[in-house]
């Protein structure tokens, strides 16, 4: 029958594969408070300027909300969880934590993603000028 296991088999031994590292986002949404966007943008740029010298950050962008200009985006992508976690517990995320007090109109709306697909990069085009 369909469901029975057969006595005396051997099980097929499973292949064994490394892990698969996907690329990590991370999308953090800040709402500031009245008055304090000029002092939140520019503790976000000393950050990504610290952010800047760690190996695996892909990617860390600082957006306004067109909707809301009380909001700020943050957009960062990681090599892998592990380089998230790492970053997680640097120095200078934990004394912007700090310092975000005094400008963060409650706390952040954070998103942790895990990259299913992206858009293949086009092929270069051919330059017109060239024969």
């Amino acid at each position: 029958m369909g469901g029975e296991k057969k006595r005396g088999a051997a099980a097929e031994p499973k292949e064994e594969r490394p892990p698969q590292k996907h690329l990590i986002s991370v999308v953090a949404r800040l709402r500031i408070k009245s008055g304090q966007m000029p002092e939140a943008v520019s503790s976000i740029l000393g950050l990504m300027n610290h952010v800047a010298e760690e190996k695996g950050v892909l990617r860390y962008t600082l957006n306004r909300d067109r909707k809301d200009p009380a909001v700020l985006v943050l957009m960062e992508q990681y090599q892998d969880m592990a380089t998230l976690r790492i970053h997680g517990q640097t120095p200078h995320l934990k004394a912007f934590f700090v310092k975000a007090g005094d400008f963060l109109d409650g706390p952040p709306e954070v998103f942790v993603l895990e990259e299913i697909a992206t858009l293949p990069k086009p092929a270069a085009k051919p330059d017109a000028s060239t024969p």
